[in-house]
């Protein structure tokens, strides 16, 4: 939900920290069923987003006093949901519900600080596993890095949020299924298993070719059209000449 709600913000032009939407509007960008339990899950959402209080130690740094600052914040200030009819997309300017991003959070999306991440792909990976590695790989591939190296323990516990109570075959058979999908989808070209010179447990991951996973030109005239991205990626996937045909 956090992610979705930093999409329509920059498709609104990050022209202010309070960001009008429709939950029917989020619901579709989610690949959510217009149903009451994904409405419930979506309230549940916001109230976790309001109550997440971040403590960033010497993350940020003040240009007027030249020294970094200690800082303690939100990520959604407040929200408002109001009722609407379900099952219909709102008319221009007729969305009233809104979330108000935090001044640290609003900067930093000014700022093009907040990465960017392929919600069309990361809505696709069904393991949440896949979708925490994902992340976290992406930011490792932005540079150009055709592979990355980390220990299994620390990949594990600091990155992934697993168990400490998991030894490293368990941690392995974790991974297995996040391995699976990200290579099935062409985003990691290899998984390799070593030991290192200390012998602690490590994990190198390579990196497909970039392009090879970029989305067609067929999706994107769905998308275009109003069809959310998980469905058309979806419905390409499961027939591309028959939506090709739809299309014409």
């Amino acid at each position: 939900v956090y992610l979705v709600l930093g999409e329509i913000t920059r498709a609104r032009g990050l022209h202010s920290r309070k960001v009008h939407f429709s939950r029917y509007e989020l619901l579709q960008r989610l690949g959510w069923p217009d149903k009451g339990d994904a409405y419930h899950r979506l309230r549940l959402a916001l109230d976790r987003l309001l109550g997440v209080t971040i403590t960033a130690k010497r993350a940020f740094y003040d240009l007027r006093t030249r020294t970094y600052v200690d800082v303690g914040f939100h990520i959604i200030d407040d929200y408002a949901i109001y009722e609407e009819k379900r099952g219909r997309r709102p008319a221009r300017g007729e969305a009233r519900s809104y979330i108000r991003w935090s001044k640290q959070i609003y900067a930093s999306l000014l700022a093009g600080y907040v990465k960017r991440v392929d919600m069309g792909f990361y809505l696709t990976l069904r393991s949440a596993v896949a979708r925490r590695l994902y992340r976290y790989l992406d930011k490792k591939r932005y540079d150009g890095k055709p592979r990355f190296s980390i220990a299994l323990s620390k990949l594990a516990y600091e990155k992934l949020g697993m168990s400490r109570a998991y030894y490293p075959c368990h941690i392995r058979a974790e991974l297995a299924r996040a391995h699976e999908e990200l290579t099935a989808a062409g985003y990691l070209s290899s998984v390799k298993y070593d030991v290192s010179s200390a012998g602690e447990p490590i994990v190198t991951y390579t990196f497909a070719r970039r392009g090879g996973r970029g989305r067609p030109d067929i999706v994107e005239r769905l998308v275009a059209l109003g069809v959310a991205e998980p469905v058309a990626l979806q419905l390409v996937r499961t027939d591309a000449d028959a939506v090709e045909e739809q299309l014409e």
